[in-house]
């Protein structure tokens, strides 16, 4: 049960950082969902990987309804939060996720570098 909570956990904030990017909502919200995201190293770096795959999900939907997924359960909701961005937006987030969780396995200052990618960019249409 306690491994299963976790990963909950790990792919409720996934959804809630891409949900967040997608409605362009503004640094505020991201941040306050990186906020609750982990501070050891390893389990941050997984959470990074997470959103990335998710993103890799929508990316595959943007060319094909039809594309096996990863992430999302729900095909219809996913295909849903495919159409607020755009490719290229997606493409920029999974780049600036990779950059850091690379940061971090890296030792780079964990607040900073969660912060960083927040304020990168306008991810969404």
């Amino acid at each position: 049960p306690e491994v299963r909570s976790e990963i909950l956990l790990a792919r409720s904030h996934a959804k809630s950082f891409v949900l967040s990017a997608a409605k362009r909502s503004g640094g505020a919200a991201l941040i306050d969902i990186i906020q609750a995201f982990p501070q050891a190293r390893a389990e941050l770096a997984e959470r990074l990987s997470l959103i990335a795959l998710a993103l890799r999900d929508l990316a595959l939907l943007k060319k094909s309804e039809d594309a096996p997924l990863c992430f999302y359960y729900d095909r219809e909701a996913a295909i849903e939060l495919s159409y607020s961005f755009t490719l290229s937006a997606i493409m920029t987030l999974i780049s600036h996720c990779e950059s850091a969780r690379l940061a971090v396995l890296r030792n780079a200052n964990i607040k900073l570098t969660l912060t960083n990618l927040v304020m990168r960019g306008n991810y969404g249409k």
